[in-house]
């Protein structure tokens, strides 16, 4: 099993931020912005919406974060509906493979509740279909990946993950997958 030693996404530059939301409050001649935060009524969701409220808060001067807390079914239908200033959410993949996740960010899919959109990112999407190699399909889903984090279509705080022990005479076992077939136990 391999492991992603090397960190992608976001990283926290509190400088950078506050020089592009000075440059945006500057450009629209306005003194600071008031935005809804969007999130579930479930404990760990308001607590991640608190954090994400403070953070923003106490870095960018002028930022005042409201929380819109909901019970869970409502905020899907004000996600669905483009009823949102900002929106927590989550998304598990049904299978271990990138292309659960990546998928939902096609500029035509309905889960792209954020309708952010890349005509590189599709058009790899796209083609992923038709990829005759599992090599160039990796290279394919990481680049799309790449281009979904450097346009920042969504900013990933955290992925969910749970640890295992299998003993070592356990072969054939992969991990998310509820098929048993391949799995033995070495002697």
């Amino acid at each position: 099993m391999s492991r992603q030693t090397k960190a992608i996404g976001t990283k926290f530059a509190a400088k950078t931020a506050q020089t592009y939301w000075q440059q945006g409050l500057s450009s629209e001649k306005i003194n600071g912005l008031t935005l809804n935060l969007l999130t579930d009524d479930a404990d760990a969701d308001k607590a991640v919406a608190a954090y994400i409220q403070q953070a923003l808060q106490h870095n960018l001067p002028g930022a005042k974060i409201n929380l819109k807390v909901v019970p869970y079914k409502t905020r899907l239908q004000r996600s669905f509906t483009g009823n949102f200033d900002l929106v927590l959410t989550s998304w598990q993949a049904p299978y271990p493979d990138p292309w659960g996740s990546l998928a939902i960010l096609v500029s035509d899919n309905n889960l792209n509740v954020g309708h952010w959109r890349n005509v590189r990112y599709d058009v790899l999407m796209d083609g992923l279909k038709t990829t005759a190699t599992s090599k160039q399909r990796y290279q394919n889903l990481a680049q799309a990946q790449q281009i979904l984090l450097q346009d920042q279509g969504i900013i990933p705080l955290y992925e969910a993950a749970d640890s295992q022990l299998v003993n070592t005479k356990v072969k054939g076992l992969t991990a998310g997958v509820d098929d048993f077939r391949t799995v033995s136990i070495a002697k």
